[in-house]
């Protein structure tokens, strides 16, 4: 526990956290039969170890696959803390909102997860959209009225091939070639790699 002086700074504590699946394959290929049978053992979340401290905002952000969603609701269950999901604007009208969204929630000063967040909006907005409603001057803005209270980014990832596997076997239908996802996977690297006023810490799912 380096960094936290008292237990009582911790709000969240996450220790070899593992959340497993099995799926079961109700026409299994020749392959399936002799290898894997019937039923497969899939998991989204391996060995995660998480400490965060009593007030900070926290981001989990990553491509498809990458088990993000499943560690918000495991964080969202221990603490109580609600998520906050956004994905993709459908509207010229709910563009517009987004900022502000994002800004209401850190100024109401409450706890809470996002899952997905600005960082989501800035690498899948240039790839699926041609354009983001987001840019680095107002990432900036927000990590700093963050790192006011408190704030800590999670960069859920995993290698190309791993989070195509998931993708179809949870049947995505937003993500439809693997070169998409490469070019999601690799902006979310190249974005997490430039210099952050909050800090960032990665997870990397392997199978």
């Amino acid at each position: 526990m380096i960094g936290y002086k008292h237990m009582k700074d911790i709000a969240i504590q996450l220790i070899n956290v593992t959340k497993r699946y099995t799926i079961h394959h109700e026409k299994p290929t020749l392959i399936e039969k002799f290898v894997k049978g019937r039923n497969e053992t899939f998991y989204s979340l391996k060995n995660i170890n998480l400490t965060i401290r009593k007030g900070e905002k926290v981001g989990i952000i990553g491509p498809n696959g990458s088990g993000k969603t499943t560690l918000a609701q495991q964080l969202s269950h221990q603490t109580g803390y609600p998520i906050i999901h956004r994905s993709n604007p459908k509207s010229q009208a709910e563009k517009d909102c987004m900022m502000q969204g994002y800004l209401d929630a850190i100024k109401s000063n409450k706890n809470c997860i996002f899952d997905r967040s600005w960082y989501s909006e800035m690498v899948y907005g240039p790839v699926m959209r041609d354009d983001s409603v987001i840019g680095y001057p107002q990432m900036y803005e927000l990590e700093k009225m963050l790192a006011k209270h408190g704030a800590l980014i999670i960069h859920a990832t995993a290698p190309l091939k791993t989070l195509w596997k998931r993708c179809q076997e949870r049947g995505e239908t937003y993500i439809s070639t693997e070169a998409t996802l490469s070019l999601i996977r690799d902006g979310f690297i190249t974005l997490m790699n430039v210099p952050h006023i909050i800090p960032v810490t990665t997870y990397e799912y392997t199978s």
